[in-house]
């Protein structure tokens, strides 16, 4: 990059990394009005959430400091860009290699829902809080909810929790059943909620694909020779590979789709969690998932371990959320923080920002890959 490239970010009202903040902020934000009102997205200012409106002519004037074609011009494009890593957005200050947040993508490509990280993004500056976001709206509920049945409210957490991660799909009698076991009849009307029809444009031609993976649904995607059965709808899915359908005849009508915000939010983070928990009981282990109403996502031998498993595509992002607290799994004697194996790079980048970066909070945290800890557990060595 010139250096009358770099002088001339100078220009603009804010330095690119809080025009990014603010735009994951208006981002979700404004995905929230529209889920509220259930219109669609225009470009005047009535509609455009007061948040987004002052980061769409912010990224303008990157382009604009860069001498670029300004991509930001309209609201709809920046919406596809999202979907993508902002080092694509073709600004080269996003795209610079000791850019902290340039693997970020702010918005899921297939659920379309804002993602975790650009939720973190976010909150980052303390802007606003985690009320705003869907899925925060689940987790309350959930929390409200369990709170009532007082002795039980730890075994209903971990059941209803455990039930959405493993079910992203679920039959009608299969979503009954699960309500019937939990023996709590205030639960049946919003759990019912948390599942949907599945659209039409997400079968093939009235039949569902099943992820062998991860038990969700594959939707047809154009590009048949690299998706043959469907992309899988959960996102940390997909960064784990391409997987085939399973080998059932399933009808669409048959079967319920969890919300996107719980695909998002709950069962992508929880893939890592399942298969962490149920290779510590085949172990033998006295393994606990979600306990105490998600103190961590797995613990062992009541408070000798706690784990929580995180997937994060920056570390930086990661060890400063961290730093700044590790929550309720400071109760542990061991406190480890498992990282999907596809994000532990070979040259050891991702693991050393954590570890080298780690203070505070995360001062006293052991960072592992999920299948080096899985090994850890198997061998007693944890």
């Amino acid at each position: 990059m010139s250096k009358k490239t770099v002088s001339s970010y100078d220009l603009l009202v804010s330095p690119p990394e809080v025009v990014l903040t603010l735009l994951a902020q208006g981002i979700n934000e404004q995905f929230k009005d529209l889920q509220d009102n259930y219109s669609i997205l225009r470009q005047n200012k009535d509609e455009l959430n007061s948040l987004l409106i002052p980061a769409l002519p912010r990224l303008s004037a990157l382009y604009m400091c860069e001498g670029k074609e300004d991509k930001a011009a309209s609201v709809h494009s920046v919406m596809e860009m999202a979907t993508q890593p902002v080092k694509e957005w073709g600004i080269d200050y996003f795209a610079k290699d000791d850019f902290l947040y340039r693997e970020i993508v702010l918005i899921d490509p297939e659920t379309l829902v804002p993602t975790l990280e650009s939720y973190e993004l976010a909150i980052e500056a303390g802007g606003y809080g985690e009320d705003q976001i869907l899925e925060r709206k689940y987790h309350n509920q959930v929390r409200e909810l369990v709170k009532s049945a007082r002795s039980r409210k730890d075994e209903l957490y971990t059941a209803i929790r455990e039930f959405i991660v493993r079910h992203p799909l679920a039959t009608s009698r299969e979503i009954e059943e699960w309500k019937d076991n939990l023996k709590f009849p205030r639960a049946r009307s919003m759990l019912t909620n948390f599942y949907r029809d599945i659209p039409s444009q997400w079968t093939h031609k009235g039949l569902v694909h099943k992820c062998s993976h991860c038990d969700g649904l594959l939707k047809p995607h154009p590009d048949k020779k690299r998706y043959p059965d469907g992309i899988c709808v959960v996102s940390q899915c997909r960064r784990k590979g391409v997987f085939p359908k399973t080998d059932e005849e399933l009808v669409a009508d048959d079967l319920k789709l969890l919300q996107n915000q719980l695909l998002t939010y709950w069962v992508g983070p929880g893939l890592d969690e399942i298969e962490i928990y149920d290779a510590a009981f085949k172990a033998g282990r006295d393994a606990t998932l979600y306990p105490y109403s998600d103190a961590c996502d797995i613990s062992l031998e009541d408070f000798a371990v706690g784990i929580d498993a995180k997937s994060y595509s920056s570390a930086s992002l990661l060890i400063k959320r961290l730093n700044t607290s590790i929550g309720r799994l400071v109760e542990y004697d061991r406190k480890i923080i498992a990282i999907s194996d596809e994000l532990n790079d070979k040259a050891g980048v991702y693991m050393n920002t954590l570890r080298l970066q780690r203070n505070s909070a995360a001062k006293n945290v052991d960072f592992m890959s999920v299948s080096s800890l899985i090994k850890s557990i198997k061998s007693g060595k944890i």
